[in-house]
């Protein structure tokens, strides 16, 4: 795991002595020294005045020195970067374009987002992250950056909802920054993702891939059928279906 590093030079004095007190002391040690050059000069030669003024100096430097007793400190403090998990949806549904007429699919859509361009979103999280990447359809796997960028849209479900909760579970002892997920918003199995993950404590930042306006499903959402019947007893059956970007069309069922 990498570790940020970071180097303080600190001066301390032992006994606790606060600045404005040493400061006290420097100014009235100048004041005697100088009355003591003064004074000197009155008596004996220039030289001789300054070269006993600096004796007597080096004298109170000691004294001063034994007394507050100043140490240096060099502090070094290292710091882990807290795990960030990066998921990027592989289901089905990311193998559509990633917008009308476009070449390029949601996933690598995704892919770009997180390994090309000048932005690139993996670079700036590294910096302050220890990230962990994994790519989720039914389950989250765990992948490395290469394998990332080779990634095909091959899921058979997308399973938000599971596939954050394991991922979560691998972290229950370790505490994580959040979530970054990069999907198309196109949940076909578990809860709904808004109910399940509103009392949640682990932040949670989304990514949009794809245009959700041109993209036209329709899926069986549950099928209700007695569960035992006679043979020549007529029964029923309801069907509920979901659909989306169909909204103001006209849809024929046979």
């Amino acid at each position: 795991m990498p570790e940020l590093t970071s180097t303080h030079l600190r001066f301390t004095f032992a006994n606790g002595l606060p600045i404005w007190q040493l400061l006290l002391i420097g100014l009235l040690l100048l004041t005697f020294l100088g009355y003591q050059i003064w004074y000197l000069r009155q008596k004996a030669a220039t030289w001789v005045a300054f070269a006993v003024t600096g004796l007597r100096l080096l004298a109170f430097a000691l004294i001063v020195v034994f007394l507050t007793n100043p140490t240096m400190l060099l502090q070094t403090l290292q710091k882990i970067p807290i795990p960030l998990a990066v998921l990027l949806d592989s289901s089905e549904s990311m193998s559509f374009p990633a917008a009308s007429g476009s070449a390029e699919n949601r996933l690598h859509q995704g892919q770009d987002v997180l390994l090309k361009g000048n932005r690139q979103v993996l670079e700036a999280l590294t910096r302050d992250f220890d990230v962990r990447l994994y790519r989720f359809d039914e389950h989250a796997r765990a992948v490395t950056r290469d394998e990332l960028a080779s990634l095909t849209a091959d899921g058979r479900a997308t399973n938000l909802i599971q596939s954050l909760t394991e991922v979560q579970q691998e972290y229950s002892d370790t505490p994580l920054a959040g979530l970054v997920v990069l999907s198309d918003g196109i949940v076909t199995a578990g809860e709904s993702p808004v109910d399940a993950m509103r009392h949640g404590g682990t932040p949670v930042v989304t990514i949009g891939l794809g245009d959700p306006e041109s993209y036209r499903d329709i899926q069986i959402a549950a099928i209700e059928a007695p569960n035992f019947r006679l043979c020549t007893a007529p029964w029923r059956s309801r069907s509920r279906l979901r659909a989306g970007g169909i909204r103001g069309r006209l849809s024929r069922w046979s």
